[in-house]
Formats: C-alpha cells, sequence, structure tokens
C-alpha cells in the first residue's frame, strides 16, 4: 500500500498570455483563471499524472475552442458568455479526475496595439455617424417646421402681412432717430 499527501485545500491557476485568433482573425492575448479543489483523492491521483495541468490544459482548449466561434466585437461583449461557455466544458472534465471546479474566470484581454487604435477608430467613426444622423434629423425637422410655416402664410395672407409688420418693428426698435 502506497500513500500519498493529497492537499485538498482550494488552489488557483492562471493561465497567462494565451494567444488566441478569433472567427474574423483577430490575435489577441487571453489571461485566464481557474479555482478548484481536489474532492476525490483516489480519482485525482489514479486519473491524470497532475491536476494542476490537466485543468491547465482542459480551460486552455475550452477557451480556444470558444474564441475561435466568435467575433472580437461578441467577445468583448459576452465576456460572461465565455465564462459559462468555459465552466461548462471544464466542470465535466474536471469531475472526472476528481476535482471540484469552483470558478473560471477572464482576467485580461489584451489587443495588440494597432488593433487598439483600429478599434478606437471605429468606435469613433461609429459615433461621428450617430451624431450625424441627429443633426440630419434636426434639419428635417426644421425644414418641415419652415415648410408647415410657409402653407399656412399661403393660407392665410393676413398672417404674412402680420408677420412683415412684426419684422419692421423689430428694425424700427433699433433705429436712434428717424
Amino acid at each position: 500500500v502506497v500513500a500519498a499527501k493529497i492537499d485538498m485545500r482550494r488552489f488557483e491557476v492562471a493561465i497567462a498570455g494565451q494567444e488566441l485568433m478569433t472567427r474574423d482573425t483577430v490575435t489577441l492575448r487571453i489571461t485566464l483563471s481557474v479555482e478548484y479543489a481536489i474532492e476525490d483523492a483516489a480519482l485525482a491521483t489514479t486519473r491524470v499524472a497532475n491536476v494542476r495541468d490537466a485543468l491547465y490544459l482542459a480551460v486552455q482548449l475550452a477557451a480556444r475552442d470558444f474564441v475561435a466561434g466568435v467575433t472580437l466585437a461578441e467577445l468583448l461583449e459576452g465576456r460572461d458568455a465565455m465564462a459559462k461557455y468555459l465552466e461548462s466544458k471544464v466542470v465535466p472534465q474536471a469531475v472526472r479526475f476528481g476535482v471540484r471546479v469552483e470558478a473560471v474566470g477572464i482576467k485580461d484581454v489584451v489587443l495588440p496595439g494597432e488593433m487598439k487604435t483600429l478599434l478606437n477608430r471605429v468606435i469613433e467613426a461609429e459615433k461621428e455617424a450617430a451624431a450625424n444622423v441627429i443633426l440630419r434629423r434636426e434639419e428635417t425637422a426644421a425644414t418641415r417646421s419652415l415648410a408647415n410655416t410657409a402653407r399656412v402664410m399661403a393660407e392665410h395672407p393676413v398672417l404674412l402681412r402680420l408677420k412683415e409688420l412684426e419684422a419692421m418693428k423689430e428694425i424700427a426698435e433699433r433705429i436712434e432717430e428717424v
């Protein structure tokens, strides 16, 4: 009989700097973490040579699968979706070798410098386009208001004459002497 000392405390493993490529061919670096504890010492010692390495590989492969199936925008918007995906893939594997996974998370998503610059330009262009839409909407509303005013004045010539007199009154108020 061989006795082995197994530490059953909770551990955290950092899966640092995984270079991954998204579906839209953007390369990025992701740092992940997994918190786990050995639940069944017999399984943990017989099913895998090293629990830490087995978890590291399981998280790494699951991350590659997820990132390869999404675009950069989907990844940045849905970090929670990635964490859930990783848990759904890693937890069942870990149970098979006697490990309870507490959490799998994304620590960092790092884009290369040129990609950050490009992404900032895209965001700036989107904001500018949105501002242009608002400006055009306001111009359309102003033009529509002018058209309505012109129609009312065409239908009621007395209103046009009143507007003329009002304009003359404003001009006359600015004249010092007559």
